[in-house]
Protein backbone atom coordinates (compact mmCIF):
# COMPACT_ATOMS: atom_id res chain seq x y z
CA UNK A 1 0.00 0.00 0.00
CA UNK A 2 1.40 3.43 -0.95
CA UNK A 3 0.99 5.88 1.95
CA UNK A 4 2.31 10.14 2.74
CA UNK A 5 2.94 11.35 6.12
CA UNK A 6 2.25 15.05 6.09
CA UNK A 7 2.12 17.67 8.64
CA UNK A 8 1.91 21.71 8.49
CA UNK A 9 5.08 21.85 6.35
CA UNK A 10 2.79 20.79 3.32
CA UNK A 11 0.87 23.67 3.44
CA UNK A 12 -2.46 23.44 2.04
CA UNK A 13 -3.73 19.99 0.97
CA UNK A 14 -5.85 19.50 -1.72
CA UNK A 15 -6.68 15.10 -0.44
CA UNK A 16 -9.42 15.20 -3.78
CA UNK A 17 -6.35 15.21 -5.68
CA UNK A 18 -4.17 13.22 -3.48
CA UNK A 19 -6.60 10.53 -3.29
CA UNK A 20 -6.79 10.33 -7.01
CA UNK A 21 -2.98 10.25 -7.15
CA UNK A 22 -3.35 6.77 -5.56
CA UNK A 23 -2.65 7.72 -1.80
CA UNK A 24 -4.51 4.78 0.15
CA UNK A 25 -3.44 6.09 3.57
CA UNK A 26 -1.66 9.00 5.54
CA UNK A 27 -0.28 9.54 8.81
CA UNK A 28 -1.24 13.14 9.73
CA UNK A 29 0.61 15.12 12.32
CA UNK A 30 -0.94 15.62 15.56
CA UNK A 31 1.03 17.63 17.53
CA UNK A 32 4.65 18.17 18.85
CA UNK A 33 5.35 17.33 22.25
CA UNK A 34 2.06 18.70 23.51
CA UNK A 35 1.32 21.10 20.87
CA UNK A 36 -1.17 20.68 18.40
CA UNK A 37 0.11 21.14 14.89
CA UNK A 38 -1.23 23.60 13.32
CA UNK A 39 -3.06 22.23 10.06
CA UNK A 40 -3.61 18.76 12.14
CA UNK A 41 -7.87 19.80 11.92
CA UNK A 42 -7.30 20.68 8.75
CA UNK A 43 -5.81 17.70 7.27
CA UNK A 44 -7.71 15.60 9.66
CA UNK A 45 -11.13 17.04 7.87
CA UNK A 46 -9.34 16.77 4.30
CA UNK A 47 -8.63 13.22 4.48
CA UNK A 48 -11.52 11.96 6.18
CA UNK A 49 -13.80 13.65 3.49
CA UNK A 50 -11.81 12.04 0.67
CA UNK A 51 -11.98 9.19 1.84
CA UNK A 52 -7.88 8.32 2.72
CA UNK A 53 -7.45 6.13 5.76
CA UNK A 54 -5.24 7.45 8.29
CA UNK A 55 -3.56 7.61 11.12
CA UNK A 56 -1.82 10.44 13.79
CA UNK A 57 1.24 10.56 14.64
CA UNK A 58 3.09 12.81 17.70
CA UNK A 59 6.85 14.17 17.34
CA UNK A 60 7.95 13.55 21.29
CA UNK A 61 9.87 15.52 23.23
CA UNK A 62 9.85 13.61 26.33
CA UNK A 63 12.51 12.45 28.32
CA UNK A 64 10.45 10.60 31.21
CA UNK A 65 8.23 7.68 30.81
CA UNK A 66 5.67 10.22 32.31
CA UNK A 67 6.51 12.87 29.87
CA UNK A 68 5.65 10.05 26.99
CA UNK A 69 2.38 9.37 29.27
CA UNK A 70 1.43 12.74 28.90
CA UNK A 71 2.24 12.94 25.36
CA UNK A 72 0.02 9.70 24.47
CA UNK A 73 -3.01 11.04 26.55
CA UNK A 74 -2.85 14.53 24.74
CA UNK A 75 -2.64 12.38 21.12
CA UNK A 76 -5.71 10.78 22.45
CA UNK A 77 -7.91 13.49 22.97
CA UNK A 78 -6.91 14.72 19.09
CA UNK A 79 -7.66 11.44 17.63
CA UNK A 80 -11.10 10.73 19.79
CA UNK A 81 -14.20 11.05 17.37
CA UNK A 82 -11.62 11.65 14.63
CA UNK A 83 -12.42 8.17 12.81
CA UNK A 84 -9.16 7.38 12.82
CA UNK A 85 -8.24 3.67 11.52
CA UNK A 86 -4.83 3.37 11.44
CA UNK A 87 -2.13 3.69 14.23
CA UNK A 88 -1.04 6.45 16.64
CA UNK A 89 2.45 6.74 16.67
CA UNK A 90 5.07 7.93 19.05
CA UNK A 91 7.67 9.90 16.85
CA UNK A 92 11.29 9.43 18.73
CA UNK A 93 13.73 11.29 17.45
CA UNK A 94 14.47 14.41 18.84
CA UNK A 95 18.14 15.07 19.15
CA UNK A 96 17.98 15.98 23.24
CA UNK A 97 16.57 12.71 23.39
CA UNK A 98 20.33 10.87 22.38
CA UNK A 99 21.61 12.26 26.13
CA UNK A 100 19.33 9.67 27.56
CA UNK A 101 20.34 6.24 28.09
CA UNK A 102 18.65 3.35 25.83
CA UNK A 103 16.68 1.89 28.79
CA UNK A 104 14.78 5.32 29.17
CA UNK A 105 14.32 5.65 25.55
CA UNK A 106 12.36 2.62 25.54
CA UNK A 107 10.94 2.96 28.26
CA UNK A 108 9.04 5.69 27.34
CA UNK A 109 8.45 4.36 24.36
CA UNK A 110 6.36 1.29 26.17
CA UNK A 111 4.72 3.60 28.33
CA UNK A 112 3.33 5.18 25.37
CA UNK A 113 2.16 1.97 23.79
CA UNK A 114 0.47 0.90 26.95
CA UNK A 115 -1.83 4.23 27.29
CA UNK A 116 -2.54 4.00 23.65
CA UNK A 117 -3.37 0.24 24.17
CA UNK A 118 -5.34 0.99 26.99
CA UNK A 119 -7.68 3.21 24.81
CA UNK A 120 -8.41 0.75 22.34
CA UNK A 121 -6.11 2.08 19.70
CA UNK A 122 -3.40 0.73 18.19
CA UNK A 123 0.33 1.97 18.72
CA UNK A 124 3.56 2.16 15.87
CA UNK A 125 6.72 3.30 17.20
CA UNK A 126 8.63 5.59 14.14
CA UNK A 127 12.38 6.08 13.66
CA UNK A 128 15.21 5.79 11.79
CA UNK A 129 17.12 2.65 10.74
CA UNK A 130 20.23 3.62 13.07
CA UNK A 131 17.77 4.81 15.59
CA UNK A 132 16.24 1.45 15.96
CA UNK A 133 19.48 -0.43 15.72
CA UNK A 134 21.44 1.50 18.40
CA UNK A 135 19.29 3.79 20.26
CA UNK A 136 16.50 1.44 21.44
CA UNK A 137 15.62 -1.59 22.58
CA UNK A 138 14.15 -2.61 19.19
CA UNK A 139 13.10 -6.15 20.50
CA UNK A 140 10.86 -5.18 23.37
CA UNK A 141 9.14 -2.18 21.49
CA UNK A 142 8.19 -4.85 18.75
CA UNK A 143 6.47 -7.17 21.20
CA UNK A 144 4.23 -4.06 22.25
CA UNK A 145 4.11 -2.00 19.09
CA UNK A 146 4.44 -2.02 15.45
CA UNK A 147 7.33 -0.44 13.66
CA UNK A 148 7.77 2.36 11.29
CA UNK A 149 11.14 2.73 9.85
CA UNK A 150 12.80 5.39 8.35
CA UNK A 151 15.18 4.55 5.81
CA UNK A 152 15.66 6.79 2.80
CA UNK A 153 16.26 4.63 -0.51
CA UNK A 154 15.47 2.31 -3.12
CA UNK A 155 15.55 -0.65 -0.48
CA UNK A 156 15.30 -1.24 3.38
CA UNK A 157 17.64 -3.06 4.66
CA UNK A 158 16.63 -2.97 8.58
CA UNK A 159 16.62 -6.29 9.95
CA UNK A 160 13.71 -6.03 12.74
CA UNK A 161 10.35 -6.20 11.77
CA UNK A 162 8.16 -3.15 10.65
CA UNK A 163 5.11 -2.95 9.27
CA UNK A 164 5.78 0.59 7.48
CA UNK A 165 8.41 1.59 5.74
CA UNK A 166 9.30 5.14 5.12
CA UNK A 167 11.32 5.34 1.73
CA UNK A 168 11.88 9.41 0.67
CA UNK A 169 11.60 12.21 1.97
CA UNK A 170 11.42 13.82 -1.56
CA UNK A 171 8.18 12.28 -3.37
CA UNK A 172 6.10 13.89 -5.31
CA UNK A 173 2.24 13.65 -5.17
CA UNK A 174 -0.58 15.42 -6.91
CA UNK A 175 -2.58 17.88 -4.55
CA UNK A 176 0.76 18.65 -2.46
CA UNK A 177 2.89 21.79 -3.00
CA UNK A 178 6.77 20.79 -2.70
CA UNK A 179 8.40 17.52 -1.10
CA UNK A 180 6.22 15.25 1.03
CA UNK A 181 7.63 12.10 2.79
CA UNK A 182 6.64 8.63 1.15
CA UNK A 183 6.04 5.27 2.90
CA UNK A 184 4.61 2.07 1.61
CA UNK A 185 2.96 -0.72 4.29
CA UNK A 186 2.63 -4.18 4.12
CA UNK A 187 -0.18 -3.85 6.18
CA UNK A 188 -3.65 -2.53 6.03
CA UNK A 189 -4.41 -1.25 9.33
CA UNK A 190 -7.92 0.01 7.76
CA UNK A 191 -9.37 -2.86 6.89
CA UNK A 192 -12.31 -4.38 8.42
CA UNK A 193 -11.31 -6.41 11.78
CA UNK A 194 -13.34 -8.98 13.12
CA UNK A 195 -16.05 -9.13 15.95
CA UNK A 196 -16.37 -10.91 18.90
CA UNK A 197 -15.79 -14.50 19.20
CA UNK A 198 -13.69 -17.42 16.81
CA UNK A 199 -11.94 -20.88 17.09
CA UNK A 200 -8.98 -21.28 15.45
CA UNK A 201 -8.39 -25.32 15.93
CA UNK A 202 -8.60 -25.64 19.50
CA UNK A 203 -7.96 -21.92 20.14
CA UNK A 204 -9.86 -19.12 20.53
CA UNK A 205 -9.43 -15.65 19.32
CA UNK A 206 -11.39 -12.22 19.79
CA UNK A 207 -10.86 -9.67 17.25
CA UNK A 208 -8.02 -8.59 16.36
CA UNK A 209 -6.76 -8.73 20.35
CA UNK A 210 -3.31 -9.00 20.76
CA UNK A 211 -1.02 -9.01 23.56
CA UNK A 212 -3.41 -6.99 26.21
CA UNK A 213 -6.15 -7.98 28.71
CA UNK A 214 -9.77 -7.41 27.65
CA UNK A 215 -12.63 -7.82 30.00
CA UNK A 216 -15.57 -9.33 28.09
CA UNK A 217 -19.24 -10.15 30.03
CA UNK A 218 -17.78 -9.26 33.13
CA UNK A 219 -14.51 -11.79 32.77
CA UNK A 220 -11.33 -10.85 32.23
CA UNK A 221 -9.18 -12.49 29.48
CA UNK A 222 -5.72 -12.45 28.58
CA UNK A 223 -4.40 -12.25 24.90
CA UNK A 224 -0.96 -13.55 23.14
CA UNK A 225 0.95 -11.52 21.56
CA UNK A 226 -0.03 -13.71 17.95
CA UNK A 227 -3.98 -12.87 19.79
CA UNK A 228 -4.54 -16.55 21.40
CA UNK A 229 -6.14 -16.27 24.35
CA UNK A 230 -4.35 -17.81 26.95
CA UNK A 231 -5.13 -20.87 29.67
CA UNK A 232 -3.30 -22.06 32.37
CA UNK A 233 -0.72 -20.96 35.30
CA UNK A 234 0.95 -17.74 33.42
CA UNK A 235 3.54 -15.06 34.27
CA UNK A 236 2.20 -11.72 32.30
CA UNK A 237 3.62 -8.33 33.06
CA UNK A 238 6.27 -9.37 36.18
CA UNK A 239 3.17 -10.94 37.61
CA UNK A 240 1.26 -14.63 38.07
CA UNK A 241 -2.63 -15.25 37.03
CA UNK A 242 -4.39 -18.60 36.71
CA UNK A 243 -6.33 -18.50 33.48
CA UNK A 244 -9.31 -20.92 33.42
CA UNK A 245 -8.04 -23.89 30.46
CA UNK A 246 -11.53 -24.85 30.68
CA UNK A 247 -15.20 -24.48 31.32
CA UNK A 248 -16.59 -25.40 34.54
CA UNK A 249 -19.27 -24.09 36.34
CA UNK A 250 -19.82 -21.03 36.43
CA UNK A 251 -16.22 -20.45 35.21
CA UNK A 252 -15.33 -19.78 31.63
CA UNK A 253 -12.35 -20.81 29.63
CA UNK A 254 -9.47 -18.27 29.80
CA UNK A 255 -11.19 -16.62 32.43
CA UNK A 256 -8.87 -15.08 35.20
CA UNK A 257 -10.22 -16.79 38.28
CA UNK A 258 -10.16 -14.74 41.24
CA UNK A 259 -10.63 -16.02 45.01
CA UNK A 260 -11.78 -14.41 48.20
CA UNK A 261 -10.35 -15.21 51.54
CA UNK A 262 -10.95 -18.47 52.35
CA UNK A 263 -10.28 -19.59 48.50
CA UNK A 264 -13.58 -19.73 46.88
CA UNK A 265 -13.89 -18.94 43.45
CA UNK A 266 -15.54 -15.62 42.89
CA UNK A 267 -17.39 -15.85 39.16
Amino acid sequence: MQGIDVSAWQGEIDWQKVKAAGIQFAFIRAAAGQKQDARCEENLAGAKKAGVPFGLYLYSYADTAAEAEAEADFLLGIAKGTGVSWPLVFDQEDAAQKSLTKAQRTEMALAFAKKVKAAGYTPMFYSSKSWLENQVDAASIQKEMDVWVAQWGASCTYKGKYAVWQYSNKGQVNGITGDVDRNCSCVDFGAAKPEGWRQVGANWYYGDLKNCWKQIDGRWYWFEPDGMMATGIREIGGKWYALADRSIGPVKEGQCIYTDANGAILS
